[in-house]
């Protein structure tokens, strides 16, 4: 078997192999189809080659056979990888189907005028070529981007050197030339492979690393079954069987190790920018992790980052504590990017990151914006729309001179973003290069959420040691207070001068007022104990308006009730129910300034939903009954931005309040397994609902 059969063997089954490969990706894609057509008709044409000299010239028939349609199928996946829409284009594709269509009559002319049938379509098959070369080439004359100019020049000159090498075999007697020529295609279909399979063009470097890496893997593989098979020899076959399986077993067990030792070794040497962004990568995440301070963080990623020979800027961005929709620059290396990121400018990049929760680069934007142009007559409103998003994109990007964009996730939230620009433009960004972003990426994530817990734990740390010490200064306080009441109740009223009785008064009044402000404190401050026991609801509220009926605030108010037919007890202290039910009631009265004064007292046993199950207790029971207590009055409403705050101590909204009283019922509530809401709307009055859980065993 001479050189040229062996390369035509080898063309063959690489185009086969790649038209299968292309045909089972998935999502099936329109180019898969075109790509798979033209790789199946170079596969075709060189298994003519292979059948030459058979009977009624099968093999030549093959070839013409293939010949005919190669034009087309050619054109037609430059057509759809360059999205040209061209007449020159549209004019040559029309004339290859034609064509196409007449080859099959090959297959049924004489095999003597076979020989004159070959010359035309040889010829054809190297005008098509041309033209899709040509088409190549006004492509790069016109496209925007370095990268893909840079790129789309290599497929120009590999595309060329192919067709030169390829027609070698048209001429007699040039038996070297014509298995270069085999090799050559070979090498460009697998080439287009790559770059349809991973939705972009690929550099030299690259594809010769991965083809050195994909060599060196086949020729350790190779060696080691040749080691344990050929030396059985042909009068064994059990054995020869036997060591077949044995060295499938070993190869299988061998490609999982081998395989990143020869990926490190051909990027070492082919992929260098690619070697040093992993070793960066690698070394950053590790030093992450012994970081906690975002200060510290952000300086390190942008100065290591910016370091990389391949990276011309690096800039970091992270969500604002107050606004998340804002993203505020906290570090850059390189060309200074804006000082902002808001929905107002980037909503469309910002949205991308969030929902695709992958890195997105200009060249795939650009990519992605030239393939719609596939479905322009089929959905034309919905490609404008997208179209038009991508372009917003590519602008967001260019402000910030960035060639990609890195999200920042935590917990399905964006909370950064990582903008990186290269010097090289023209390498373009591999599947690799993104992993390793991502990883960086996660990395600080991390720390933002490690430094998030600190900051909070440090914080309850502070407010305990504070809570501690108001607790010791209320008691001091509470001390000099009782000494300033009995002071001045020893004060005979008739010795002090008339115009300054008064003053007696108010001493005692604000006394009174600030000591039950401190024992409120007190209160507040110290767990809540009580005696918690199985408690009827309706008998507490009874009792509870029975109190009410004595004050002389509530003469005037009309309370209405409208109680559940059956509701479970709850496991709380009466006691402790029936504080926070007066704080309610009052708080009710006291909200109404002008006219007759309403509340409404409704009781209810529900069965719980997922949003009822936040409290301890429910969620060690999700099954258990829930009993609600609504408390509505008829008074002005609350303001919303006042209703975030109604809970924390101190805050009131009466000229005469302490601010404790919903805090301590909060508190009481949440011990026994409960929560309290409010619903408000301005001049709809309030509503306080108390939820419990029914008590065990009832």
């Amino acid at each position: 078997m001479n050189a040229s059969l062996s390369s035509a063997i080898v063309a063959t089954i690489v185009a086969v192999t790649v038209t299968i490969g292309v045909s089972l990706r998935r999502p099936y894609r329109g180019i898969y189809g075109q790509f798979g057509a033209f790789s199946f008709a170079i596969g075709l044409w060189h298994l003519g080659i292979l059948l030459e000299g058979f009977a009624d010239n099968i093999g030549l028939r093959l070839q013409l056979l293939a010949g005919s349609w190669l034009p087309a199928f050619t054109l037609k996946f430059f057509i759809t990888l360059l999205q040209d829409k061209g007449r020159l284009a549209n004019r040559s594709l029309r004339f290859s189907y034609v064509i196409g269509i007449l080859g099959i009559s090959n297959l049924f002319i004489p095999a003597g005028l076979l020989f004159y049938t070959a010359i035309p379509i040889a010829g054809i098959v190297v005008l098509s070529s041309a033209v899709a070369l040509q088409l190549l080439a006004r492509r790069i004359k016109t496209t925007q981007f370095t990268n893909e100019r840079t790129k789309l020049t290599f497929v120009l000159y590999a595309g060329v050197t192919s067709l030169t090498l390829g027609t070698a075999q048209l001429l007699p007697g040039l038996a070297i030339l014509d298995a270069i020529g085999h090799a050559a295609v070979t090498f460009y279909v697998y080439f287009l492979y790559q770059s349809v399979v991973t939705r972009r063009l690929m550099n030299l470097v690259e594809f010769l690393g991965k083809a050195a890496m994909i060599a060196t893997l086949s020729l350790i593989i190779a060696s080691v079954y040749a080691l344990l098979v050929l030396w059985v020899g042909e009068d064994e076959p059990g054995l020869w069987i036997f060591n077949t399986v044995l060295a499938s077993a070993v190869v299988l067990i061998l490609y999982d190790p081998i395989r990143p030792r020869i990926e490190e070794f051909t990027e070492r040497f082919f992929l260098k920018q690619q070697y040093a962004l992993r070793g960066i990568a690698r070394e950053l995440t590790q030093t992450l992790r012994h970081i906690i301070d975002v200060r510290d963080m952000t300086r390190v990623v942008v100065d290591r980052l910016g370091s990389h020979a391949g990276f011309g800027s690096v800039s970091l961005y992270l969500s604002d504590n107050q606004e998340p929709s804002l993203y505020h620059r906290r570090a850059f290396a390189g060309d200074e990017p804006e000082q902002t990121l808001s929905p107002r400018t980037d909503n469309v990049l910002l949205t991308m990151l969030r929902i695709e929760r992958r890195p997105v680069t200009l060249e795939d934007l650009a990519t992605r914006r030239l393939e719609l142009s596939e479905y322009l007559t089929r959905e034309p409103a919905r490609s404008q729309v997208e179209t038009h998003r991508l372009s917003e994109a590519i602008d967001c990007l260019n402000r910030q001179h960035s060639h990609a964009a890195v999200p920042i996730l935590s917990h399905q939230n964006l909370v950064g973003v990582l903008y990186i620009s290269r010097e090289n433009q023209g390498r373009g960004w591999s599947t690799e290069d993104l992993v390793m972003l991502l990883e960086i990426a996660d990395a600080i994530s991390v720390v933002l959420e490690h430094s998030d817990a600190y900051a909070q734990q440090h914080e309850r740390d502070r407010l305990v040691e504070i809570g501690e010490m108001a607790t010791g200064m209320a008691h001091e306080i509470r001390n000099p207070l009782g000494s300033i009441k009995g002071a001045v109740q020893c004060l005979e009223p008739s010795k002090v001068p008339e115009e300054y009785r008064d003053f007696l008064t108010v001493i005692l009044e604000e006394v009174d007022r600030l000591n039950g402000v401190v024992a409120q404190f007190l209160d507040y401050a110290r767990p809540f104990q009580g005696n918690p026991e199985s408690t009827d609801l309706h008998q507490t509220l009874s009792r509870t308006l029975e109190l009410l009926q004595h004050d002389p605030s509530f003469e005037d108010v009309q309370v209405k009730t409208e109680f559940a037919a059956k509701v479970p007890p709850v496991f709380i202290d009466p006691e402790h129910l029936k504080q926070v039910l007066l704080n309610l009631l009052k708080n009710a009265q006291e909200a109404v300034d002008e006219g007759p004064c309403e509340i409404r007292i409704k009781t209810l046993a529900i069965h719980p939903s997922p949003a009822d199950a936040e409290s301890p207790a429910q969620s060690r029971d999700p099954n258990r009954e829930l009993v609600q207590i609504s408390v509505r009055d008829n008074g002005p409403g609350i303001a919303s931005a006042a209703i975030s705050k109604l809970f924390l101590p101190f805050f009131t909204t009466k000229s005469q309040g302490t601010g404790l009283g919903l805090a301590i019922s909060q508190r009481i509530l949440q011990q026994a397994g409960g929560r309290i809401d409010v619903r408000s709307r301005p001049g709809e009055g309030a509503t306080f609902t108390i939820t419990l859980p029914a008590a065990e065993n009832y």
